[in-house]
């Protein structure tokens, strides 16, 4: 009997609330008006996974924070992540086993292609892979970079700590390339937030319990699951840049 999963989405809007949660100052959501679409000719893309495989998000310890800080708190809170991390880490060996051969980055990139085919208003030359924060990486990157400007995709895939859902957190920008090439995270013509997850149907007590639910038939609960978080972000980036 196939495994049902339920599926939640969530499409951020409100430039208040995500400012806050995200320490902006600045708004998180800008669309695109018709004036810099039609300044737009041509872009590349860059999709940078945080992590290359999926991974458990631990609930961390904040009992230093609870008791004001100080140095035995802190050490709790340390040996508590540990033991959590180290559990975590067990509770991934099932899942690493069937997701062996599984290409976590060419499913969204293969998810992307397919759905901004659809904005017929974009020339996007070429979509790339990369790992970790574009932040950090993008200016190097596209140093040589003939396009004017740049699609990025800021992707965070991973299970809940009780392991009952698949969550992406998905940021996107379009920035526009100054002509000395130095890209910033300041030229932003377009800037959108997408969180999403399936979750198992059924209550599972432990995390173990719910990777045996996860990993039956070869982890096809799993793949189908990793699959509809990637065409979610895919198709909700191109209903936004549609609009």
């Amino acid at each position: 009997m196939a495994l049902k999963l339920n599926r939640i989405f969530v499409l951020s809007f409100s430039l208040l609330t995500l400012s806050v949660l995200s320490g902006c100052t600045g708004p998180t959501h800008l669309t695109l008006s018709p004036e810099v679409k039609r300044k737009i000719e041509s872009v590349d893309a860059y999709v940078f996974l945080q992590q290359e495989h999926l991974y458990a998000k631990i609930k961390e310890s904040n009992i230093s924070m609870a008791t004001g800080g100080g140095l035995i708190p802190a050490l709790i809170d340390a040996g508590v992540n540990s033991y959590k991390t180290n559990k975590a880490e067990n509770n991934m060996a099932p899942v690493r086993d069937v997701l062996s051969g599984f290409d976590l980055a060419s499913c969204f990139k293969e998810e992307l292609i397919s759905e901004l085919a659809h904005v017929k208003w974009l020339d996007i030359k070429k979509i790339e892979i990369a790992f970790g924060f574009p932040e950090r990486k993008l200016r190097g990157m596209l140093e040589n970079e003939p396009e004017k400007a740049v699609l990025v995709l800021d992707i965070d895939c991973f299970f809940s700590s009780e392991f009952a859902s698949v969550n992406v957190n998905s940021k996107s920008y379009i920035m526009e390339k100054p002509a000395n090439g130095n890209v910033t995270f300041r030229n932003f013509l377009y800037k959108g937030k997408t969180d999403c997850m399936e979750c198992l149907s059924t209550y599972c007590p432990t995390p173990a319990a719910a990777v045996e639910k996860w990993v039956v038939d070869n982890g096809t609960p799993l793949k189908t699951a990793i699959r509809k978080v990637a065409n979610e972000v895919a198709s909700r980036l191109a209903t936004e840049l549609n609009s």
